[in-house]
């Protein structure tokens, strides 16, 4: 049976602009402020270049070299997938720029700026040192970007005043959060039921840090949730499992998708209690896990390959083609001749095609009226 979706560059490219449409359709409002400003903070999942534009970087998933980049940029940009990232799709269909990295110090910041790094933890490092977890010196965790984003705010609208109306004509991208935060635990070889206890310190560093830029002036701020991590080609390849009963029925390791579930569902409920403290601010929890999910459930109707639902599209060897001592961006790895027809880019970062998908989720929430139209 033929695919539902369109799979080619250019019909994803027309998928995208019916969403702008959608989003224009909704928005025909004009009590409702259009977004003129976009701020990102986050990991590897939004970054657009800032890892690779700090001192001393040292990165195991080199996104500064090809194929990074090949699918729209045709050269690595610094975005950890062959493509465009959630945040850029979001730019898109608000018809802003695609958002600059805070470290391109040159950059045009009038929309906004994109402080996420790859890598990033919520917790600082010494939450991480005193369990003897070792993170690295270049490690921007979340406290370092909203820094990042003072001093933008201080340098572009200057007064408190200026700054408030500007994140409230803004959509403000918190997230997506704490991936790394468990994965520097499960990698230094901590058990599932540890990293467990983690949840309620990243959680609370996360709405901390949204009370933060709510005092700033945001008015309409989208947290998402994790992706579903034991669907991922790196948590399949470092923590397989002889035991057919690890594993759910899309072949994903039940034990850490439950992790991330308690997480998100831990978020979500922070979120709303948030909500009854803050009525006059729009907080939207996204669902990614739920986003990925739906395309396990009917990848054929995504346009992806079923057999490949589980495999790096830009990795080698294995059962899932990934190896962790040799990762895309090596002179080793070639990566696969249709990325599109893949979920995963690297192991542990999604393809463009697959962003596409997620971004629906964010453009779908925040196009609502209920979203845009604050009282």
């Amino acid at each position: 049976m033929a695919s539902l979706v369109p799979t080619s560059f250019f019909l994803l490219a027309a998928a995208l602009s019916s969403l702008t449409f959608a989003y224009a359709a909704n928005n025909n409002n004009n009590s409702c402020p259009n977004y003129e400003y976009i701020f990102q903070v986050g990991d590897s999942l939004a970054d657009t270049g800032n890892r690779f534009r700090i001192s001393n970087v040292k990165s195991s998933y080199r996104a500064d070299h090809f194929p990074y980049g090949e699918k729209f940029f045709g050269k690595p940009t610094g975005r950890f997938s062959d493509g465009r990232l959630v945040i850029d799709y979001i730019a898109m269909s608000l018809k802003l720029p695609l958002l600059n990295p805070y470290m391109v110090k040159e950059a045009n910041f009038s929309y906004g700026v994109n402080c996420a790094v790859g890598g990033a933890t919520v917790l600082n490092d010494p939450f991480y040192v005193a369990r003897n977890i070792t993170t690295t010196q270049d490690n921007r965790p979340l406290r370092a970007q909203l820094r990042w984003l003072t001093t933008y705010l201080k340098t572009t609208c200057h007064t408190r005043q200026k700054c408030s109306k500007v994140l409230g004509k803004s959509l403000f991208m918190f997230g997506e959060f704490g991936g790394n935060d468990y994965y520097l635990a499960l990698s230094a070889g901590k058990s599932i039921e540890e990293a467990i206890t983690f949840v309620p310190h990243i959680v609370k560093t996360i709405v901390k840090g949204i009370k933060q830029v709510i005092r700033y002036g945001a008015k309409r701020i989208v947290v998402p949730g994790i992706y579903p991590l034991g669907c991922f080609p790196y948590y399949l390849t470092m923590f397989s499992s002889l035991d057919y009963e690890d594993y759910d029925e899309f072949g994903c390791l039940k034990a850490y998708n439950e992790l991330v579930m308690y997480h998100n569902d831990y978020l979500e409920r922070a979120l709303s209690i948030l909500k009854l403290e803050y009525s006059n601010v729009a907080i939207k929890y996204i669902d990614y896990y739920a986003a990925v999910k739906s395309i396990l459930e009917r990848p054929s109707y995504f346009g992806f390959n079923k057999k490949s639902i589980l495999k790096a599209c830009c990795g080698i060897g294995g059962q899932y083609n990934y190896d962790d001592d040799i990762l895309c961006g090596t002179s080793e790895v070639q990566a696969c001749s249709d990325s599109a027809k893949y979920l995963h880019w690297d192991g542990i970062h999604l393809t463009e095609k697959a962003y596409y998908y997620v971004a629906e989720h964010v453009i779908n929430s925040t196009s609502s009226k209920e979203f845009q139209c604050l009282q």
